[in-house]
């Protein structure tokens, strides 16, 4: 994932300090700008009203619903009757990468991201990432273990060793895995490392969460929290993956006329997924 440097929403946000939002490119990023745009204004959003809003966009869109899990974290709960996902990417038609608000003003209505980059090349995807079955970047044998893929308007995560070309319509590569077959598939020695914000997606029979961490968080403690809301909200969610972290995590919810974006909806992305309303 990149540590960037980057100065945030400061035409945003009316209080912005830009010495607080330049966080050191070793050192984990200790907050995530947010802002609420509504009838052409936006209002900064603090982290911790964000399950409240999250919930109430929500209630405006058919087919999902929110989760706030453990105390950690946050996630819609998409139907697949009723949202179609989108891998969004660079290459022909984008080579400056994609952004949350380009997403939100072509029509979609959840942005999730961001796939993996290199520090010094940021639209630059690490490992796959195809785009309407053009492979812009050849999977890679080493680092990311997930496969995130659509196919017949449908997501799946699978492990890496088992894709091949063919397989999916659009696909990008991610990781870790924090859940597969239901099991947490994090090692405790990950406590070890730095906690940072986390964007993550998970399958699940009906449904898949869209979801993002209100703080920075170990991977260990949030598929923990993972699974146990699974089990509390009575849903089969078999694989979760991690897509993103640190300055990288991105939300963006877009309800009737107000759009919540919860990280930088300008910065170029070398991939995002995306969700429009069927």
């Amino acid at each position: 994932m990149r540590v960037a440097t980057a100065v945030v929403l400061c035409a945003y946000l009316a209080s912005c300090d830009s010495a607080k939002d330049i966080s050191p490119r070793q050192a984990p990023a200790t907050s995530l700008p947010a802002v609420l745009l509504s009838d052409g204004a936006a209002q900064p959003v603090a982290a911790a009203a964000w399950p409240n809003l999250l919930c109430e966009l929500a209630d405006g869109m058919d087919g999902a619903s929110c989760h706030l899990v453990g105390g950690g974290a946050m996630a819609l709960e998409l139907s697949h009757a009723g949202f179609e996902p989108v891998i969004a990417g660079v290459g022909d038609r984008s080579r400056g990468g994609v952004t949350a608000r380009g997403q939100i003003s072509s029509g979609m209505g959840i942005v999730l991201g961001s796939g993996f980059v290199s520090e010094f090349r940021p639209i630059a995807p690490l490992g796959l990432l195809q785009i309407d079955g053009t492979v812009v970047s050849e999977l890679s044998n080493h680092g990311y273990t997930r496969i995130i893929g659509l196919r017949d308007g449908a997501l799946d995560i699978i492990g890496r060793a088992d894709y091949h070309r063919g397989l999916f319509t659009s696909a990008m590569q991610v990781g870790p895995g924090v859940v597969e077959v239901g099991k947490l598939d994090i090692s405790e020695r990950e406590l070890n490392l730095p906690a940072h914000f986390r964007a993550f997606v998970a399958r699940c029979d009906a449904s898949t969460l869209v979801g993002i961490t209100l703080k920075p968080m170990h991977l260990y403690n949030l598929g923990g929290d993972l699974l146990a809301t699974f089990e509390t909200a009575g849903i089969n969610c078999t694989e979760v993956a991690n897509i993103s972290g640190d300055l990288e995590a991105l939300l963006a919810v877009k309800s009737g006329d107000r759009t919540l974006y919860i990280g930088n909806p300008d910065s170029p992305k070398a991939s995002l997924i995306a969700w429009k309303q069927t």
